[in-house]
């Protein structure tokens, strides 16, 4: 972290293109949330940089103005982010300037790893800064299922002298394509357990793999839909962060982008991370990720 560029961004709402039937004070109304509004990106900008500040190599921070995922998505791709950190949702006073829609695009077209920081369940984000502050090491949900992208996922986590304190290595069965909507729960028996070994044996393999990064290295298969399976491993052993891959498709084709990953990320019980090899490099194969104190945003 001592060597990594970091910007931190915020984006505030436009002004509002005015209608005929406004009148003049109505729009100073709107200029005055939207000055508001931008103020407070601007102190918050400046919060974090403080927060930040002697722990990384580089510092910036920059407040923009326009549509929140439009613009955020330039500056990752103008800047060439490798990561892009965000809150599960907004705090803008403008309706409809939240993080879900933001954080979905993010998540689909960023091309940079993504980490979506959520608050402990029922606490507020300076109670969940508080809790991780006073945390260690992390523990850490990997969700594999032998695919390129959850490969990758064991290789961004992958870090010398035991920096986590648990490392659970999740995977849902069935392996098969799942409809959104339907659960698996309830097939036959015959269909449920074809791919039953083969998903054992993967986290099994993974869990090998993940030794030498805690002390405790558990692995859970549980039958059911892929992002139901995860939260409820990651809540069952208290974990703080969930990693899985942007794109998985493993034994049989399965379409994570575009469900499972948005739908973790936006119902977990702890903070998200959604791995995407860079498209220049290999560089989170060679690297880790220091999350052995991370806070969570919200």
């Amino acid at each position: 972290a001592k060597t990594a560029e970091v910007a931190v961004v915020a984006v505030a709402p436009p002004v509002p293109v005015q209608s005929s039937e406004w009148d003049v004070s109505a729009l100073e109304g709107v200029q005055q949330v939207v000055d508001e509004v931008r103020q407070r990106c601007e102190a918050n900008v400046a919060e974090a940089k403080k927060r930040l500040q002697g722990r990384v190599g580089s510092l910036q921070g920059e407040v923009h103005v326009g549509e929140p995922s439009a613009v955020l998505l330039d500056f990752v791709t103008a800047w060439g982010a490798d990561w892009v950190v965000a809150g599960s949702r907004g705090e803008s006073a403008i309706a409809g300037f939240l993080l879900g829609s933001t954080a979905r695009r993010l998540l689909s077209y960023s091309g940079a790893t993504v980490l979506v920081g959520r608050c402990d369940a029922g606490k507020t984000p300076q109670e969940t800064i508080d809790r991780l502050a006073d945390v260690n090491k992390l523990a850490v949900l990997v969700a594999y299922d032998g695919s390129p992208g959850s490969d990758q996922v064991v290789a961004a986590v992958s870090a010398p002298n035991k920096p986590y304190r648990e490392v659970v290595v999740a995977c849902a069965e069935p392996l098969a394509v799942m409809p959104f909507g339907m659960s698996p729960v309830g097939w036959p028996d015959t269909v449920v357990s074809l791919d039953r070994e083969r998903a054992l044996a993967l986290v099994a393999s993974a869990a090998e793999r993940c030794r030498d990064l805690a002390d405790t290295v558990t692995t859970e298969v549980r039958l059911g839909r892929a992002a139901n399976v995860l939260n409820g491993a990651a809540t069952t052993h208290h974990i703080d962060l969930i990693a899985l891959g942007a794109t998985c498709h493993g034994f049989i084709e399965r379409f994570l982008l575009g469900s499972v990953s948005y739908e973790v990320a936006t119902t977990a019980p702890c903070s998200v991370l959604v791995v995407r090899r860079d498209r220049k490099s290999t560089r989170l194969n060679s690297s880790h990720i220091p999350l052995s104190r991370m806070p969570s945003s919200a």
